[in-house]
């Protein structure tokens, strides 16, 4: 149980830091959302997709893609590109390649990502299990997906 409770502190982390980022971008740039999730939602609102296929996307968010960053990012990098037991700089320089590659299109995006990287890195170093991480990645993605329906 004292696992899940980690995981649950983590995800109310994410999500703050997600929903303070949000609200940061409507802000600043006005946007509604971050490009990232633009696009999200184009692909969920294309009422030209056959169903197959969107609930096919949907899966992929919610299941394949985290578990493949997870793996890519928190597996595979941090322990091929740095020594073992280092913590500060596989944080940082993943955590801010993580950023990056999710289409950040300003600044507070970047910040986002990035905190989420730190999130999910801090998440997997706790006890070096990829599972804990994978399985944070996918809840957040669940409570993401239902924000931005419930926005629609």
């Amino acid at each position: 149980w004292k696992d899940v409770g980690f995981i649950l502190l983590y995800l109310a982390s994410a999500q703050i830091v997600f929903q303070i980022s949000s609200l940061l971008i409507k802000l600043l740039y006005e946007d509604e959302m971050t490009a990232n999730d633009e696009m999200i939602m184009m692909m969920l609102m294309n009422n030209n997709a056959f169903i197959f296929y969107s609930i096919l996307f949907v899966l992929s968010l919610l299941i394949f893609i985290p578990f493949m960053e997870e793996l890519v990012f928190r597996g595979i990098a941090t322990n091929l590109l740095f020594k073992q037991g280092s913590f500060w700089l596989p944080l940082i320089i993943i955590s801010l390649f993580f950023g990056m590659v999710h289409s950040p299109g300003n600044v507070v995006s970047l910040l986002m990502y990035s905190l989420l990287g730190v999130i999910f890195f801090l998440s997997y170093h706790r006890r070096k299990n990829i599972l804990d991480s994978i399985i944070l990645h996918i809840s957040h993605n669940v409570v993401t997906l239902i924000f931005l329906w419930l926005s629609m």
